[in-house]
């Protein structure tokens, strides 16, 4: 799931896009599905009006998507939500 702002606020001042919600079935992670879908949401993001980077977070924990993330190009913001999600953005300037 994606929250892109930029369909919503037509001048501009909100341009901000997150994904918010990421998932693969168990079944199929580990086969490309997954990366491939990331790579179309980044050259969705890529493609929006003022957008320079994109922002999602994860849980931490031993099955979370960590890894995936950091190995596509996101990286740590130092954020922590309320809730303990940590914070990651990619840039791409």
């Amino acid at each position: 799931m994606l929250r892109d702002n930029t369909l919503l606020d037509t001048d501009g001042r909100r341009s901000e896009i997150s994904l918010w919600r990421f998932m693969i079935d168990q079944r199929f992670q580990k086969l490309g599905y997954g990366r491939r879908a990331l790579e179309l949401v980044l050259a969705h993001a890529r493609s929006r009006p003022g957008i320079t980077s994109i922002q999602t977070s994860y849980v931490v924990g031993p099955h979370g998507p960590r890894d995936f993330y950091l190995a596509s190009g996101f990286r740590h913001t130092d954020q922590v939500k309320p809730n303990g999600e940590v914070c990651l953005t990619f840039d791409f300037v």
